[in-house]
């Protein structure tokens, strides 16, 4: 479960353009599906090395309301 406190900060219209950073850790997949389900976003992510490992990935992260998913280089 994710709870996000202050959504109404991350939804008012006046924190446009907005930007978040967050480091990678083990919670940070679940924080940004959450926050994704509220308003639509743009992720940079690494490509993995095995191709079917990587798709599977990315339908992982596609999941709720289509982020836009921007593979870094790399690979």
């Amino acid at each position: 479960m994710v709870r996000v406190v202050g959504l109404e900060h991350l939804l008012a219209p006046s924190n446009r353009p907005l930007l978040m950073i967050a480091p990678h850790f083990a919670g940070l997949n679940a924080g940004g599906v959450r926050i994704n389900t509220e308003l639509r976003g743009v992720s940079i992510y690494a490509r993995q090395r095995s191709v079917a490992w990587d798709q599977w990935l990315l339908a992982i992260r596609s999941r709720f309301h289509a982020p836009q998913l921007i593979a870094a280089r790399g690979l």
